[in-house]
């Protein structure tokens, strides 16, 4: 049974119910708005009394979901041992069949302080972790964070930032960095990988022109266009030819 977001909250959904109808384009976020929940994030662990964890634990969960690209299921599932301190490393089991089942991805440096902050805060709370442990925790050690977890939580983090109204889920922090890759230049095999993707087809939808990329290759097409002086009638050849166009 699946899971999907109401005015009410959180209700199961059945999964041949949400196949009807036509699947909805990718909902992403701008760099902006990334940004501004992050920053959110880290202003509430600087108001953190003792013994007070979530935030913590939620700005290391963001950056590693917007990152690596993570469904909420691969945040659940990380273990200890996926975790290489001394590297800065993290192996990413996907949960759906992608190019590679699993991938080791580099750590960026705050986003390893970070990882390790939580990690420490996870100790002081439960004790010494087992490899087999998982990374992120709900109120006990031997369980997971609950994905409905994260939805209703980020859903208050965009609250709190005042994005709530904009349509975005958890998964979006997903499609928000295909879209940033892709805007900023990236190869769609390089994304297709990053993602896990295992078909070209659902990565291709990040490739679309952004309204960035579709000025500056309007501003380089441009500069080739050729100059057209005092054209009174069009032939009617020409005419004919672009009404053939037009059909494409």
């Amino acid at each position: 049974m699946t899971y999907e977001r109401t005015a009410a909250g959180a209700t199961k959904t059945p999964a041949a119910k949400r196949k009807q109808g036509k699947r909805k384009p990718p909902k992403w976020m701008t760099l902006a708005e990334i940004t501004t929940v992050f920053n959110h994030a880290a202003h509430r662990m600087g108001l953190l009394a003792p013994g007070q964890y979530d935030a913590v634990k939620w700005l290391a969960i963001l950056q590693l979901a917007y990152h690596f690209g993570l469904r909420r299921g691969e945040v659940c599932k990380a273990v200890i041992a996926d975790y290489d301190k001394q590297r800065g490393t993290i192996y990413v089991e996907r949960l759906k069949s992608g190019i590679e089942t699993a991938r080791t991805y580099q750590l960026l440096p705050n986003m390893k302080k970070n990882l390790d902050q939580w990690l420490a805060r996870r100790e002081e709370k439960f004790g010494p972790a087992k490899p087999t442990d998982y990374i992120f925790t709900g109120r006990f050690a031997d369980k997971p964070i609950n994905p409905i977890t994260l939805t209703i939580g980020f859903d208050r983090l965009l609250t709190e930032c005042g994005l709530g109204n904009r349509g975005y889920t958890f998964h979006s922090l997903r499609h928000s960095i295909a879209t940033h890759m892709a805007e900023s230049g990236a190869d769609i095999g390089i994304i297709q990988a990053w993602l896990g993707h295992s078909s070209i087809t659902s990565t291709t939808i990040y490739a679309k022109m952004t309204d960035k990329r579709l000025l500056k290759a309007s501003d380089d097409i441009g500069k080739f266009a050729p100059k057209i002086h005092n054209v009174k009638k069009i032939p009617k050849n020409v005419e004919e030819l672009l009404e053939g166009d037009e059909e494409d």
